[in-house]
């Protein structure tokens, strides 16, 4: 304000006019011309706010707040003293590496999901404890099931052999 003040200030000059009434008449002849010269037209009819169109931007993502979380064992994420596993559109578990950083996007509507290289994954939450005990019981069953199938071909290897007769052949011994 104390610029344009200044502006209006140093057009009038000031030796010409010796009383404050010359001067204010002045001041508002030229208010007047400045305001026909550079001022907008108000249209009086016209709204001054925007209706709101339907756009592609999602408003819940739009309104959404990201969290950065880093993945922790077993490919799981904490956030807020709840454990989370990753699922995408199918369904799937999907495992993250451990220690790699992943935006959490809380929607507005309170649904979570993880953001990891422009893919989003769905969060569910789950029990520690009992998917620690189901991760051990899987990897107990791959461990047996290997050895079964271990054990079945040493036995096929073992026939093989001692169907050909021939006796000069060492016998393959597979320890698990």
């Amino acid at each position: 304000m104390r610029k344009l003040s200044k502006a209006h200030s140093s057009r009038a000059k000031i030796s010409l006019y010796k009383r404050i009434n010359s001067a204010t008449e002045w001041i508002k002849e030229f208010i007047q011309n400045y305001n026909e010269k550079y001022a907008f037209k108000i249209d009086e009819t016209k709204n001054l706010f925007v209706p709101w169109e339907p756009h592609e931007v999602d408003m819940d993502f739009a309104l959404s707040t990201l969290y950065s979380r880093k993945v922790l064992n077993g490919s799981t994420i904490k956030f807020e003293n709840k454990n989370y596993a990753t699922f995408n559109k199918n369904g799937t578990r999907v495992n993250l590496t451990k220690k790699q950083e992943v935006m959490i996007v809380k929607t507005f509507t309170g649904e979570i999901f993880a953001n990891y290289y422009t893919n989003f994954y769905s969060l569910i939450e789950i029990d520690k404890e009992k998917f620690v005990l189901e991760n051990i019981n899987i990897e107990v069953q791959k461990l047996i099931k290997l050895k079964q199938l271990a054990i079945n071909e040493k036995i096929q290897t073992e026939f093989i052999i001692k169907k050909s007769g021939k006796n000069n052949l060492p016998l393959l011994n597979i320890s698990i």
